[in-house]
């Protein structure tokens, strides 16, 4: 690909601003983490947390490792369809740490403008592309 990167545009914070925004976007319907922190918590608090979840959020990603606790995740049956005695009719969903799908959420919003920026992604690129599929690339 060849382009030259501005690497002020590579750099990561995690700034109180975006931490609190997420918190607050929360939806509080969702359920609680393995951690039993229900996101209602979480944006009800969002004011005294977001300093500290910001802080972690840094420090973690600097050091390269995630809190042990955003690692373990309570695994749920989802019901599909048909008989409900017929455990086919499932299939499991992970519970993970809500911090962690906050900061999750950060990352992958910074690496998405940082490739929209600077045109790394072929045009031909349409999984995991915003208004783009699968669908829309065998169309």
């Amino acid at each position: 690909m060849g382009r030259d990167l501005n690497w002020k545009d590579t750099d990561l914070d995690f700034a109180l601003s975006v931490v609190m925004k997420k918190l607050q976007q929360l939806n509080p319907d969702k359920s609680p983490d393995p951690d039993a922190i229900h996101p209602l918590l979480l944006k009800e608090c969002a004011t005294v947390l977001a300093e500290p979840l910001s802080m972690i959020f840094q420090q973690s990603f600097e050091a390269r490792t995630l809190p042990a606790d955003w690692k373990t995740a309570n695994i749920v049956p989802i019901f599909k369809k048909g008989d409900r005695t017929d455990r086919a009719n499932y299939h499991p969903v992970s519970l993970t740490s809500v911090p962690c799908k906050i900061m999750e959420s950060i990352i992958k919003e910074k690496l998405t403008k940082l490739l929209d920026s600077h045109q790394l992604l072929c045009k031909e690129q349409h999984g995991f592309s915003r208004v783009r599929s699968c669908l829309t690339n065998l169309l």
